[in-house]
Parts: structure tokens; sequence; C-alpha cells
């Protein structure tokens, strides 16, 4: 596209000087986009546009917005009463000043959970000992992981597989240290819940990375055939199943999923997965490359010392769901291909959203329990859990139920703790 200033267009067209710049800088929003059309860069990573026409070349514009400026300047930001009582202000202000509790959400049905420390820190040191998952480091390791990152992708950009637009947005020049935290499963057990530990690595090293990998992952996950996307893809799968008078439905949960996936059997997932959708060669070697790099080079923070993941995927990562779900998709499909299972045909309808799996089973309870037993028998390191029921269960947010003449019938399910009260542990102590 050629580039013109806006003094060279016909002044008998755009008369004026405002109107001929508002020309140009529509001509450079589009000559923006058609940049952004051509590069490689994910728009997840993409930096937005700093170009903003000036409120100046369109009056009529300018002056509205000095009216509403004028109008927002004329209202008081005096507070005229409080929403909470003087009791409850009180008590909010002595729970804040506590430093023997740690205040988070609850892992699912919105509470605030007071945790006491000494609980929290015994939760989480009993998963971080746990040799197989974690290794305790006495260093900072970030500048000798950046290295290896900065080499990576320098090989990527000499053989051209990336461009420089790509290299720049892949790469943080200040990154930030992830650190790890708990949210408290009060789900699973009220007075002394399991933590799900989160890694929260916004503007870290990988963080970008990630993002890149959750690009390319993603579109493989939503065409697997069980990927239930929410509530609303799920109901819409359910609307035309007629169900037999014998049959079971089934909820299954897999069994801490993010933290036991080994890195060969994930990788080999990811890696089926590519060639299977033809991916490009220099680019799934890329791909590949960077989630080991993501993988192995899992490193945080937590209460001042630094740890390295050693088996699993960070939950908080913004790859970790994609890389989980193509995980269990390959065994999914090995499963329900495979001769040696015939099993599997009981299992006329399975869904699964990430770790969480619905089933209709057509068969008696023994066989249900032997279906289990043979899922459980695996050498990917997978464990299930589950419940069953012959008229209804709950999967998700969502109760599902089989009404009298054999259609699936649904309603809104809100666990019993799913209230949005504030927990406390430490009474439950």
């Amino acid at each position: 596209m050629r580039r013109w200033h806006y003094k060279e267009v016909d002044t008998e067209i755009f008369g004026t000087e405002c109107e001929r710049s508002a020309l140009q800088t529509l001509e450079d929003l589009l000559l923006e986009q058609e940049n952004v059309l051509k590069s490689d860069v994910p728009s997840n990573i993409r930096k937005k546009s700093q170009k903003f026409p000036p409120l100046s070349i369109c009056p009529a514009v300018d002056l509205f917005v000095k009216s509403i400026s004028r109008d927002f300047e004329k209202i008081s930001t005096s507070i005229s009463s409080d929403n909470l009582t003087k009791t409850q202000r009180t008590s909010l202000k002595k729970l804040t000043n506590l430093s023997d509790v740690i205040f988070k959400p609850a892992d699912k049905g919105g509470n605030i959970v007071i945790w006491p420390r000494k609980m929290y820190l015994a939760e989480a040191y009993r998963q971080l000992n746990d040799e197989t998952c974690y290794k305790k480091l006495t260093y900072n390791p970030l500048s000798s992981f950046s290295r290896e990152l900065v080499k990576i992708l320098d090989t990527a950009l000499q053989n051209d597989i990336i461009s420089r637009q790509l290299y720049d947005a892949l790469t943080i020049s200040e990154p930030t240290i992830p650190t790890l935290y708990l949210l408290p499963k009060i789900h699973k057990h009220t007075s002394r819940p399991p933590g799900r530990p989160i890694i929260s690595g916004q503007g870290s090293l990988v963080d970008n990375v990630c993002k890149f990998l959750d690009f390319h992952l993603k579109p493989m996950v939503e065409i697997l055939p069980s990927y239930v996307r929410d509530t609303a893809d799920l109901l819409l799968k359910l609307q035309d199943i007629c169900l037999e008078d014998e049959v079971l439905l089934v909820t299954c949960d897999i069994e801490s999923l993010y933290t036991s996936i080994r890195h060969t059997d994930g990788l080999y997932a990811v890696e089926y997965f590519l060639r299977a959708n033809n991916v490009a060669k220099d680019l799934a070697t890329l791909l590949i490359q960077l989630l080991q790099f993501v993988l192995t080079r899992n490193f945080f923070t937590f209460n001042g010392s630094f740890f390295l993941q050693l088996q699993g995927t960070a939950m908080g990562a913004a790859c970790a769901p994609s890389y989980a779900n193509l995980f269990l998709g390959l065994w999914e499909r090995d499963l329900f291909l495979s001769d040696r299972h015939a099993i599997m045909d009981r299992a006329i309808f399975w869904a699964r959203y990430i770790d969480d799996v619905f089933l209709i089973w057509q068969g008696s309870e023994e066989e249900l329990h032997n279906f289990f037993r043979m899922l459980n028998n695996n050498d990917r390191n997978i464990k299930l859990s589950y419940v069953h029921h012959t008229m209804k269960v709950n999967f998700l947010d969502v109760s599902i139920m089989k009404s009298i003449n054999g259609h699936i019938q649904t309603d809104v399910y809100r666990g019993y703790l799913n209230n949005g009260e504030v927990l406390n542990l430490v009474a439950a102590v």
C-alpha cells in the first residue's frame, strides 16, 4: 500500500485540513490492520494498537467528550451510606489484621474461606514434599532458564520458522517470578480441605509462550469427540438423547490430572495430534520444543523458597487445559478403538469437560464396576473415581435426570456449599 500524506488529497473533496487529517488517520489504521493480518503473532499475545485518532479531528466528538467530562467532574465521590453495619465493619477490620489466618476463595462454590495459616502451610508442604512431583531448589533459576529459551527462539528465527515480530512477542524483557498458592477444596472436606495448587505466572518467562502454545493446541482440543466447551454445549449434546430403561447415569472425576501427567506421556499425545492434524513439520517441532521447555522448566516460589515441578503441568498456565485435554483425548481414542475392550460399547454416551466425565452406561452395576477397574488399570498414571444412579446425577452445574418417557431432563445444580458464605476453618480445627 502506497504511503501518502493527507495534504496530497484533493482539497475540493476534502476541503478542510481537519477532514484530510481524519482520512490520514483512517489510512494509518487500515495499514496497521493489513500488517496484523500478515503477521504470525497470535491475537492472544499481540500488542494492542497504540494508534488513536485525536479528538480534535472531529469537533462534534470533541465537544461531546468535553461535555461528558464536565458532568463527571460534578459527581460527588463522597460515600453517603455504608453497606455494612458498624459491627460488620469492625469485624472485617479485625479479620484483615489477623496474621495467623489466610483468606482464599473456595475452589468451587463461590465461598470465602478463612484458612488457618498453619493448616495452609501444612497442606502446601504435604504436596511440595512429594518428590515425584516437586524438587526444592537452592537458587533462582530464572537467568539460566532465560538463556535456554532465547536459544530455542534464536534457532527458530534463524530458520525462518518464526518472524521477528513473533520472536519479540514471545520474549519478556523483565519477567516476574511465578508463585504458588492453594485454593481450598471444601467440597472434598469442610474442616481439613485439600488444596488445589495454582501457579500464578502472569508476566513470567513463559507466559506468552504458554499463550502461543494454547493458540495452536486449542483448535485440536475442540474437535475431540468427547469435548465439552461449557454447560450450554453439554445441554446441546444431551437434547436429542433418548434413554433405554436399563441405563445408569454416571459421573467420574480424573484425580489430580494436572500434576499426574508424566512429561513423556503428555508430549507423546501432543505429537500425535500435531501429526494427525497435518501441522507443518518445522512448526510442530518448535511447538514440542517450547512445550517441553514449559513443562521441564516450570519453577516457582512458595514461602520464600524456589521449587521445580517434575511431573505434570502448572494449573494456571494458559496451555495447561489444552495439554491435559489432548493427553486424555489420546487415552480415550486408544480405549474406544481397542478391540480388547468390547465392554466400552456399554458406554453409549461419553462427554468430558477437562477432568470431569459424564457417561450413560447401558449395562449392569457389576459391569460398570468392572469397567472402571479396567480404566484404572492403565500405564498412564490415570486414576478415576465415580458415582452412578439410575435416575439422577450432578455434572458441572447441571442436574441430569432420566424422565419417565426416556428423555433427559436438566436443571440448575447448586452444591450445598455454593452459597457465597464466609467459611471459618479456624472454628473447625
